[in-house]
């Protein structure tokens, strides 16, 4: 009987270190409400699924419109360019898209026929006619990054959660496990994880880490995944969730109820990880987004409260401002002062 007390004991504790560890993760004792301010912006937007800055220029990734991608100049307050087209003819593409920076280049992953196309950063103000197609890959990618211009990674639907593709769009390495951090998943198939926890990527911006984030969960991973076998240095489960699955001619994998929308965005700067999160449930009515802040070893920092839903968000260190698509009520283009 002892035994028995001790062996539950045991694993009493155990199960309340590993919980305990998971919820300081997110304890934040410092929390600020922050005050979003208005951009003047000259046109309509539809649903906004990215913000990038390149020097003074925000792009924003547009699911609608004739026009994918607004270039904006945050010098002359203005909308100077529109580019891609929406159509099926020379120079077009059709939504959605996934837009990321190099030193040198605008990359634009079609996602509908699983393309990778480039634009030089010096061309970018002159539009899609500069747009190079570069390889076609597996429709099993869902998501593309560029760790180099010649080096990419992608997540999707592989026996690993990750891909490393050269610039000839073949595979050379795969990595990382599918989460399992609910209990029932550790049965779900591996497509069906792969569907709930569709990652994106970011990179620190002098290489020295690399994150990925799905809706719930972050890992950073050492900054060599090119030459060395990648290095999980952390992962945290920033929300607790549940989904139910269907594999059928058609995959799907839907939050249960009480399950909340979680992470929506994460921007960083050389210092601190801001994770955009939404606390809705499908059994609520609609909330505000919060901001979690982390350092690089994602031991959290502050939370900054907003009274708006924000959808992309782009953190300017050297300016001091962090750019927000937030809805206002309709997509609307702000910023807050970083603090």
């Amino acid at each position: 009987m002892k035994k028995l007390n001790l062996l539950f004991f045991v694993v009493f504790f155990l199960f309340a270190c590993t919980n305990r560890h998971n919820n300081n993760d997110n304890v934040f004792e410092v929390q600020k409400s922050i005050e979003l301010n208005s951009i003047e912006y000259p046109d309509i937007l539809g649903i906004s699924m990215q913000l990038l800055k390149k020097d003074s220029l925000l792009l924003i990734n547009d699911f609608r419109g004739d026009s994918l991608i607004h270039v904006f100049d945050l010098k002359k307050m203005q909308l100077v360019r529109k580019i891609i087209s929406v159509g099926n003819g020379p120079n077009e593409l059709i939504s959605p898209l996934e837009i990321h920076f190099t030193d040198n280049n605008l990359y634009i992953f079609y996602r509908q026929a699983s393309i990778l196309y480039s634009i030089p950063n010096t061309n970018i103000l002159e539009g899609s006619k500069n747009m190079k197609e570069l390889f076609r890959i597996s429709s099993d990618a869902n998501h593309l990054y560029p760790l180099s211009d010649s080096i990419f990674i992608a997540s999707g639907f592989y026996q690993k959660r990750y891909a490393i593709i050269n610039n000839k769009g073949e595979i050379i390495k795969k990595f990382g496990e599918y989460p399992s951090y609910w209990s029932e998943e550790h049965d779900i198939p591996d497509k069906a994880r792969a569907m709930f926890h569709q990652t994106n990527f970011l990179k620190h911006p002098n290489g020295q880490r690399f994150l990925t984030y799905s809706s719930h969960i972050i890992e950073i991973y050492n900054e060599d995944l090119i030459n060395a076998n990648p290095v999980l240095i952390k992962k945290i489960l920033i929300g607790k969730y549940q989904y139910d699955y269907i594999i059928t001619n058609i995959l799907s994998a839907n939050k249960k109820p009480d399950t909340e929308r979680g992470i929506v965005y994460v921007a960083c700067s050389h210092k601190y990880i801001y994770v955009v999160y939404d606390p809705s449930k499908n059994t609520n009515e609609s909330e505000n987004s919060q901001i979690f802040v982390y350092d690089w070893n994602v031991h959290p920092i502050e939370k900054l409260l907003f009274n708006k839903k924000i959808s992309c968000l782009f953190i300017d260190e050297n300016g001091g401002k962090g750019y927000v698509i937030a809805e206002d009520p309709n997509d609307s283009l702000m910023y807050f002062y970083l603090v």
